[in-house]
């Protein structure tokens, strides 16, 4: 070694090198064992929130499965049961009434005897199950007369036993069995494919079912006991898998198999089982971006320091400048790790906003789904035990008829939304009458303004061209649900809508008096999921969807909304469209008054429809207007009964959509290949829930001649069959 060498590399370099090589030895541990922990915990976090959302899903399921299998069991015993003919043929009633496909109703008597809708009978050895429950939900293999499929119970106790014929038997449960391949999809996690492994255990770790898409992960009828084999690394051991099983608690675990592979397993309450979810280690990736923001801070720093001491290994023969660039860089340094902290907090508080969104979404929609559907329900139970008081019966099909068109709107918020998002909304654009369309719409909510004491004014005066090309029904939508919230949240004074032309735009205004929204709401107002907090607590119903759809729709047409409001104040919205201007069309106003005006008397109308409820509606709704009826239940019916007919004989065709044998699409094609002209002119209607505009075209195509969507609205159907028959005979 030279003496430059000797005196470059002397004691101090030498103490400070091996320094700086201790230093970043124990930096780099310290940081391996953060990252793992940090790995182990956003694992646990993510696949813990999947678990309990499978487990949520499978719980409502479940919750609705007991409470069908409840009002199944109480209309059960308010018919005599003569013989067990007559229990079978109850139960194929109710079981079409529930409409639960893939399920089937199962009685149970105390000893094991059971009886199916399809009048399958025999003794079931798991009578123990359910004996001394009064509400319990299980799966096993299959039934007596089934054992290729799993089948999830719900079992429900009967208040009391319903006597079965005159030998003493009487039923005592009455079950509603899922078919487990018609929920299998929950179990389908999305991103992870095949690789999620799902069990239902007993709180003993008994397999009750599994979904593993054919692979024999655990192949021990006892789950538990396999993973007591297993090498556990993070989150507990064995026995702390086990205690949670058997305690119906939650807890996510990180194990390695015999064969070398880490996996982590999550456990959680399942009613009376627990569900496991078992999924590869290098499956579970998300939030790992987080670790490399992390990842690329610590070894930062680790080079920051690094340079630090080779600069002071070097500082004896190095310059001034060169101190001074080394601190350069570690300011650099650290303002860009101080951006990467913002910028992921950032990222991180607008994720838990969203989060907290959608989860007060969700809240809101159950107790805004529930709302009407108890009202639905409690009132149809009133008019039940009310037949004989007229007035009564009344009253309840008025609030029955309120809560449905409600459930509805709900319903058409979250549909629209869907279809918004996903960019399949599509306006169809027409000429139209806009003073109609508002005059329409005042008149449709006055009475809802009047029921509150409020008043409502519309002044149309602005408008000098009234007939403008555009899609009445979406503009009418975003009215609407703008007047609507000024009704709803205004408790005295009133509404006034103002519509006006100015230079080839039309602006329309709603100003109402009421409540008023804070300053701070404002820039979250057309947010979807979103609703200001002291809306929820005044018990007032809504989604947070309306003013989102409404934004959209507005924006779709090229146009803008904008809002001004302060609390206590009231609010005003203006709604500003770019819209062509159109001729007028006295020729279709002419044809809507003669089709109001239409005498329907004496038509005879086909109608295919596979459920026997919607098909009583329809013959009472047209019975009423003295239109004859055909009813036949499926496609291939309704083609024959054509096929039968002579020509004349049917003044139009009702069809459903989606029927059995043969679809409502495939057989208005048959029926036009019919030979004769009258097959190839008569007026086949679409009379199905399949409501966008895709599905009306689709109906066109097979062709219909036109689309009326369930629910039905009875004057918009009359006005369809007066538009393609004429009047009566």
């Amino acid at each position: 070694m030279t003496g430059l060498a000797k005196r470059i590399l002397g004691p101090r370099a030498i103490i400070a090198a091996l320094s700086g090589l201790a230093f970043v030895v124990a930096a780099t541990c310290f940081y391996y064992h953060t990252v793992e922990e940090q790995l182990f915990d956003e694992r646990d976090a993510h696949l813990t929130e999947i678990t309990m959302k499978v487990a949520d899903q499978l719980r409502t399921v479940m919750d609705v499965g007991l409470e069908s299998a409840s009002i199944a069991g109480a209309a059960l015993a308010e018919t005599p049961l003569t013989s067990e003919d007559a229990l079978i043929e109850r139960l194929a009633q109710l079981e079409k009434a529930a409409d639960h496909r893939g399920s089937i109703f199962v009685a149970f008597d105390d000893d094991g005897s059971y009886c199916t809708a399809a009048g399958m009978t025999g003794r079931w050895v798991a009578k123990g199950a359910y004996a001394n429950a009064e509400n319990v939900t299980f799966a096993i293999g299959g039934l007596p007369y089934d054992t290729i499929n799993t089948y999830l119970f719900m079992i429900c106790r009967l208040p009391a036993p319903v006597p079965v014929g005159d030998e003493g038997r009487a039923v005592t449960h009455l079950a509603i069995a899922s078919n487990m391949a018609t929920i299998q999809e929950m179990l389908d996690v999305a991103g992870f494919g095949d690789e999620c492994l799902t069990y239902l255990v007993t709180p003993e770790g008994q397999r009750i079912y599994q979904h593993t898409f054919g692979r024999k992960f655990i192949g021990t009828p006892n789950v538990l006991d396999t993973t007591d084999t297993y090498d556990f690394v993070a989150g507990g051991n064995a026995g702390t898998l086990r205690t949670a099983v058997a305690d119906q608690g939650t807890e996510c675990l990180e194990f390695r198999t015999a064969g070398g592979q880490d996996y982590f397993v999550c456990a959680t309450a399942l009613r009376d089982a627990s569900l496991m979810l078992f999924v590869p280690t290098d499956t579970l990736s998300v939030g790992e971006g987080n670790f490399l923001i992390t990842t690329f801070g610590y070894f930062l720093v680790v080079a920051v320091v690094v340079v630090a001491m080779a600069a002071a290994i070097m500082s004896f023969i190095s310059q001034a400048r060169a101190d001074v660039a080394l601190i350069a860089q570690q300011e650099e340094a650290n303002r860009r790790l101080g951006e990467a902290n913002r910028a992921l907090a950032a990222a991180r508080d607008k994720a838990e906003l969203a989060s907290r969104a959608k989860t007060e979404f969700l809240s809101n929609m159950s107790h805004d789904i529930r709302t009407p559907m108890n009202a639905i329900i409690g009132f149809t139970n009133l008019a039940e035990t009310h037949l004989d008081d007229r007035a009564r019966v009344q009253d309840c099909l008025e609030k029955i008829s309120s809560s449905s068109n409600h459930l509805l709107s709900l319903i058409n918020d979250i549909l629209d939304m869907s279809k918004i998002e996903h960019g399949k909304l599509q306006l169809q654009e027409e000429p139209c009458d806009l003073r109609a369309v508002l005059r329409e719409l005042a008149d449709m909510v006055r009475d809802q303004a009047q029921a509150k004491g409020l008043t409502l004014d519309l002044d149309d005066r602005g408008i000098e061209h009234s007939w403008v090309v555009t899609d009445a029904l979406r503009l009418n939508q975003v009215l609407i649900n703008i007047v609507s919230n000024a009704i709803k949240y205004t408790k005295e004074g009133g509404v006034r809508i103002t519509a006006a032309e100015e230079e080839g735009a039309y602006r329309f205004i709603v100003a109402d008096t009421g409540v008023g929204m804070g300053a701070d709401y404002l820039p979250e107002i057309f947010d979807a999921f979103t609703r200001e907090r002291n809306t929820t607590l005044s018990n007032i119903q809504g989604t947070g969807l309306g003013l989102a759809i409404t934004k959209n729709l507005v924006e779709m047409m090229g146009g803008s909304i904008t809002v001004e409001s302060e609390p206590g104040r009231g609010s005003t919205f203006t709604v500003t469209l770019p819209l062509t201007l159109a001729e007028r069309d006295d020729a279709a106003a002419e044809a809507a008054e003669e089709e109001g005006a239409a005498d329907l008397e004496g038509l005879h109308i086909l109608l295919a429809e596979d459920n026997e409820l919607n098909a009583l509606i329809v013959v009472g709704i047209l019975g009423d207007a003295g239109i004859r009826i055909d009813w036949v239940d499926n496609g291939q019916k309704a083609v024959d009964a054509m096929a039968q007919a002579a020509p004349g004989t049917y003044d139009a065709v009702l069809m459903d959509a989606q029927m059995p044998v043969m679809g409502g699409y495939d057989a208005a094609r048959a029926i036009r290949d019919l030979p004769g002209t009258h097959a190839a002119s008569v007026p086949i209607i679409a009379l199905t829930a399949n409501a966008f505009a895709e599905d009306k075209q689709r109906a066109f195509e097979a062709g219909m001649s036109a689309h009326v969507a369930k629910p039905i609205n009875t004057k918009e159907l009359l006005a369809v069959i007066a538009r393609l028959c004429g009047t009566g005979k």
